[in-house]
């Protein structure tokens, strides 16, 4: 396993149980909760999207996601579908997630960027 992927999976393991452990972080102008790819974003993606780990771009960093955006939605999403060598895991590793529900969980990250 790659090194930065083996980082990205230390690091959800060790955020997965946590379950209001400071969420102020992850505020955008409504609540964000009431978004329906929040808990998504939560449980899965912000482990590396909070953080920027592995050069995964971070939540609410405009330049981060330009060159990602620019590229269309559907390449965002099959991007989180297929995952992204080295460090972007197959579904962000929710494998029982809907494409769906992954597409939330991308206009959940975007939402943040309209600022």
């Amino acid at each position: 396993m790659p090194l930065i992927l083996g980082i990205c999976l230390v690091a959800l393991v060790a955020t997965t149980g946590c379950s209001n452990g400071g969420d102020s972080a992850d505020s955008t102008s409504a609540d964000p909760e009431d978004h329906p790819g929040f808990a998504v974003y939560r449980k899965y993606c912000r482990t590396c999207h909070q953080g920027g780990v592995s050069g995964s771009p971070i939540f609410g960093k405009k330049e981060d996601w330009e060159e990602r955006v620019a590229k269309g939605r559907d390449v965002l999403l099959q991007n989180t579908i297929d995952g992204m060598p080295p460090a972007m895991p197959v579904k962000g590793l929710c494998m029982s997630c809907t494409d769906e529900e992954l597409d939330e969980a991308i206009d959940y990250m975007l939402s943040a960027l309209e600022d």
